[in-house]
């Protein structure tokens, strides 16, 4: 089973729309740097979206991937904010997009079962379970009630 205890729904935002955004990356990064985030955009669970004067991106990453992904943000000298979303995930997931959510439950049904998340439970208590951990039993257990 995966360890979920490294990994976090990323949201950044940025001052300015997506359009100038790929201006200061996007036509300045190097063919390596370039690669790398078409395979993040392509593979990745991610998500962006903006208007005319801000923009935003999220990822579910580890923290391997968000210092790279804030390297390059830094080597660039884009300004932004980061915030933490994970919680968001149980108290209002219909905050993120269906595509997003639709491709964190495959990844997650690629890495998890139920038995993985209660065998958890035995370990660390339900209290000590992941964000991704609890997300994924609410939606992977089936109760029936008695007629």
């Amino acid at each position: 089973m995966k360890d979920f205890s490294e990994f976090k729904i990323v949201r950044y935002d940025y001052p300015f729309s997506t359009e100038e955004l790929g201006e200061r990356i996007w036509d300045k990064m190097t063919s390596d740097e370039s690669r790398w985030a078409i395979q993040l955009t392509l593979k990745g669970i991610n998500d962006t979206g903006g208007s005319e004067v801000d923009s935003w991106d999220i990822f579910f990453l580890d923290e391997k991937l968000k210092n790279k992904i804030e390297s390059v943000l830094t080597k660039y000298e884009v300004p932004f904010e980061v915030k933490d979303n994970s919680e968001l995930l149980m108290e209002n997931p219909k905050t993120f997009t269906e595509e997003f959510i639709n491709k964190l439950n495959s990844y997650l049904d690629e890495h998890l079962t139920v038995d993985d998340v209660l065998d958890r439970i035995l370990e660390v208590g339900l209290d000590g379970l992941t964000v991704f951990e609890k997300y994924y039993l609410d939606n992977n257990i089936v109760i029936r009630k008695k007629d």
